[in-house]
This record gives C-alpha cells, sequence and structure tokens, in this order.
C-alpha cells in the first residue's frame, strides 16, 4: 500500500456508530492538510531528483 494510499485511509473519521462497521465518515480536516503538505513534499523532492539528473 502507498503511503498516500495509507494517509488516505487514515484521514477518514468513522463515528462511534460506525465503529466496526465499514462505513466512512468525511476525511477529518486536519488529515486532509497534512496529506497536501506530504504530497507538495514529494513532488518538490522528484523535482530535486530530476534537477540533480541533469
Amino acid at each position: 500500500m502507498r503511503q498516500e494510499d495509507k494517509l488516505l485511509h487514515l484521514s477518514v473519521d468513522t463515528t462511534p456508530e460506525a465503529k466496526g462497521k465499514e462505513t466512512e465518515a468525511e476525511p477529518h480536516p486536519l488529515m486532509l492538510a497534512l496529506q497536501e503538505k506530504l504530497e507538495a513534499q514529494g513532488a518538490e523532492q522528484e523535482k530535486i531528483k530530476e534537477e540533480l539528473k541533469s
């Protein structure tokens, strides 16, 4: 499982009624912000790798 997939899975809040079920609520806003930050860091790392190859 990719890191982004793990984060997305972890970012989903479940309601007390949904515990133990496959029902998922909306992702928590802080987890979405963290996910965006990590994606931006990954893109920056790829950019640096490409620059180093040149």
